[in-house]
């Protein structure tokens, strides 16, 4: 879906805003849950291990919430790699500038939470963000070079041949 979307932004303009946008947005939802309190992101992570326990009964609180971080970064680093994918010519600075996304995302993360009642910055959480991030930023790239090779295949099997 991600990749038609940015097939599509290369012929639209409009639709060029589109993934940055997704971007912002998902930064601030990652900001948003940084800000609350301490007892409000642990009413809600208990939430989620109440309905995740129903699946894995043994998950733990502090798995969930190292998943959370994970989990977070791992999709901003999918959003960054589709966008800088699709505007950057080589794949090395479109890895580059994803990875940097969720690096600077994650260090602003931390330091967000220094300043949220009860909580407190932590370097395993951005070590645990940027890896989530990585991971994501690979799992796009390698979406989209499968995707690539299937339309390759895809073309050259509609191609009639020569006589």
């Amino acid at each position: 879906m991600i990749y038609i979307l940015e097939e599509s932004m290369k012929k639209d303009t409009r639709k060029q805003w589109i993934l940055p946008a997704l971007i912002v947005l998902w930064i601030a939802f990652i900001f948003f849950h940084s800000l609350k309190p301490i007892d409000d992101s642990m009413k809600e992570s208990g939430w989620v291990l109440a309905i995740v326990q129903k699946f894995l009964p043994f998950m733990s609180m502090y798995m969930v919430r190292r998943l959370a971080h994970f989990t977070e970064f791992a999709i901003l680093g999918m959003l960054a790699a589709f966008l800088f994918g699709a505007r950057c010519q080589n794949a090395w600075s479109a890895l580059v500038f994803s990875i940097m996304t969720g690096m600077t995302t994650a260090l602003c993360d931390e330091t967000i939470q220094l300043s949220s009642a009860g909580r407190s910055g932590r370097l395993q959480d951005a070590w645990l963000d940027i890896a989530g991030a990585c991971t994501g930023a690979a799992f796009a790239f390698a979406v989209r070079a499968l995707v690539k090779k299937w339309k390759a295949r895809k073309d050259s099997a509609l191609k009639v041949p020569e006589r």
